[in-house]
C-alpha cells in the first residue's frame, strides 16, 4: 500500500457578519447596524458596499469603511416609509451578508384624559399610554407643562417593563389653560 501525505484544504471566502440581522424600526426612526470582518482590516482599511433593496422604505450610506486595524464599523439606517427592505453588505472576495428590515408605524404616546377642567389647588390623575409595551428597562417619558405657574406635574415617569401605561398626578396652581406634553425617544407624541 502507498501512503499519501496530501491534505485537501478547502479555501472559503471570508464571511462578513452584521448585527442585528433582523429588525423592526418605526417609520422616521434610525437604527444602527454593526458589520464585522473575520479579521482586522489591513492597511488602508476595507470599504464595503451597502445597498437597500427598497430605498423608499429604508436608506443606508452607499459604503462603509472599516478602518485599518479594526474588525468592525457601524452605519445608520433611516426608516423612510412602511414596508420591508433587505440590506446587502458586500465586497469582492467576501461572502456578502444581509439584514431584513421591517419599517412599522412609529409607536405613539397619548394622554388620558385628553382634556380636563380643574379648580385651583386641585389634583387629578393623568395616564400616559404607549401604543406598545415598554421594553426590558421600561420606557422613560419626559413630561412638560406649557405653563408651570398654572399646572405642574413630575418632569418624567417610567412606564414599567411589559406595561403600556403609567399614571402621574397633575396639580393646578392658578387659573388658566395649559398644554401637557409627553415625549419619549422614537415615539410620536
Amino acid at each position: 500500500t502507498l501512503a499519501s501525505n496530501e491534505l485537501v484544504l478547502p479555501v472559503m471566502p471570508a464571511q462578513l457578519q452584521v448585527a442585528p440581522s433582523v429588525v423592526s424600526v418605526g417609520k422616521g426612526g434610525v437604527k444602527t447596524f454593526t458589520v464585522t470582518l473575520p479579521y482586522v482590516a489591513p492597511a488602508g482599511g476595507i470599504s464595503l458596499n451597502l445597498v437597500s433593496s427598497v430605498p423608499t422604505v429604508a436608506t443606508v450610506p452607499a459604503s462603509l469603511l472599516i478602518p485599518e486595524g479594526q474588525r468592525s464599523a457601524s452605519f445608520q439606517l433611516e426608516a423612510q416609509d412602511l414596508g420591508v427592505s433587505t440590506l446587502t453588505i458586500s465586497k469582492l472576495g467576501f461572502v456578502s451578508v444581509q439584514a431584513q428590515v421591517t419599517v412599522t408605524p412609529p409607536p405613539t404616546l397619548t394622554l388620558a384624559p385628553s382634556k380636563m377642567t380643574l379648580g385651583v389647588g386641585r389634583t387629578a390623575d393623568l395616564t400616559i399610554q404607549s401604543s406598545i409595551p415598554a421594553g426590558g428597562t421600561g420606557l422613560s417619558v419626559a413630561l412638560g407643562s406649557s405653563d408651570p405657574s398654572i399646572a405642574t406635574l413630575p418632569a418624567s415617569v417610567v412606564i414599567p417593563a411589559g406595561a403600556s401605561a403609567a399614571t402621574v398626578s397633575l396639580s393646578t396652581v392658578a387659573t388658566g389653560t395649559v398644554t401637557i406634553t409627553a415625549q419619549a425617544a422614537d415615539f410620536v407624541n
